[in-house]
């Protein structure tokens, strides 16, 4: 999970519900990094990460650094997923963009 709450208070409700969530998956190694050291982790070690949960702005941001790591910025699809009503999860993947 990854989020700026040492800059922006209001993210710790998001740190919060992300530890009550990951209770109900054992299986699953849930850690918390800043935005900012988790770009910086990412560009030394991509393969140490399969999901990062994270809000849609630094989504934006993480899934365009790590299009470029691998060279191409159009064609990583961008998930994004929603709470649905109990524990299940909606989720969404959009197409690659070409807005730049």
């Amino acid at each position: 999970m990854s989020d700026k709450s040492n800059a922006i208070p209001t993210h710790r409700i998001w740190q919060e519900r992300f530890k009550a969530v990951a209770k109900d998956y054992s299986g699953i190694t849930a850690e918390h990094r800043y935005v900012d050291a988790l770009a910086l982790e990412l560009v030394r070690e991509p393969e140490r990460f399969q999901v990062i949960v994270t809000n849609n702005l630094y989504g934006d941001i993480l899934s365009d650094l790590g299009a470029g790591l691998v060279g191409d910025w159009v064609s990583p699809p961008a998930p994004t997923s929603t709470p649905a009503s109990g524990t299940r999860c909606l989720s969404l993947y959009m197409a690659p963009r070409r807005d730049w």
